[in-house]
């Protein structure tokens, strides 16, 4: 097998896993796939050879390494904090968090209709990006090796359809397609250049890739600790915006969300007191 055919089989399996994958573990264990094939794709991207070739795989597998071991480190301490063991929540808080955190360990993974359409769905867009992919790099090579601007082009499509798709709902995947469309940008660095990008380039795009990592790390402390967010999705984040923590929390837990008649006599009944308890009478 060639080392071209072998990059583009770990770019694509690593796209996909961002796509398709439930898991935050699985999710970064491809994530580090794609990433780890991205790194054998400049080895025919360098036009110059020899110790700038050593240089720019060296330092793209060091950033590799350093932002994966974070964010690994950073999910696995996350998963084993128990919020309901925080000092200072209220009794109520503190039972609504460990029926929560009850219901995310026991949940039965059923595999219902409407689970299984999700999943096919999810495969059609890995699918129609990946034709979409190898249809822009035939048609758009810009002067670079074909294999190589399919990754490229793999690479960023995948990312992107992650966003779309789990931008909003998942925070793991998240912050994977943010730095794979910066591990594609690196790519095209060194796939359009003239020459292998030099020492400063390299240095600031794995400052910037270092950066955005911690600071999605701290993300994902602030969802699971400020938000309460016990499988680091985006939900409670928006909850808190709109001010439904105390009301509809423990009611989601039991799959009961009020109506909204429910929520207007509610809010009457917090407006005026008495009135509301005269109403009940």
């Amino acid at each position: 097998m060639e080392l071209s055919t072998f990059t583009l089989i770990l770019v694509a399996l690593g796209g996909l896993s961002l796509l398709v994958l439930r898991d935050p573990r699985a999710v970064l264990v491809g994530f580090g796939v794609q990433w780890f094939g991205l790194i054998l794709s400049f080895m025919p991207a360098n036009i110059v050879t020899g110790s700038n070739l050593f240089r720019a795989v060296a330092t793209e597998a060091l950033t590799a390494v350093i932002c994966l071991a974070v964010l690994a480190m950073t999910l696995r301490n996350l998963q084993a904090l128990k919020l309901s063991r925080l000092p200072g929540l209220s009794d109520e808080r503190r039972r609504v968090l460990q029926r929560a955190e009850s219901a995310a360990q026991y949940a039965p993974s059923s595999m219902s209709r409407e689970r299984l359409i999700d999943d096919a769905w999810l495969w059609a867009v890995g699918l129609v990006a990946g034709i979409a992919g190898y249809g822009l790099a035939r048609i758009y090579p810009l002067g670079a090796p074909e294999s190589g601007m399919l990754a490229f082009y793999w690479a960023l499509l995948a990312a992107a359809m992650t966003l779309v798709v789990h931008g909003t709902r998942d925070g793991v995947k998240m912050a994977a397609a943010l730095l794979a469309l910066l591990n594609a940008t690196a790519l095209a660095l060194h796939l359009l250049s003239l020459s292998a990008p030099g020492s400063m380039s390299l240095g600031l795009m794995a400052i910037v890739r270092i950066g955005l990592c911690v600071g999605l790390a701290y993300c994902w402390m602030l969802l699971k600790v400020t938000f309460s967010s016990t499988n680091l999705d985006l939900g409670p984040l928006f909850d808190g915006r709109d001010g439904r923590w105390a009301t509809e929390t423990a009611l989601a837990v039991s799959g009961q969300l009020p109506t909204d008649e429910e929520r207007q006599e509610e809010a009457a009944t917090q407006a005026d007191p008495e009135g509301g308890a005269a109403a009940g009478g």
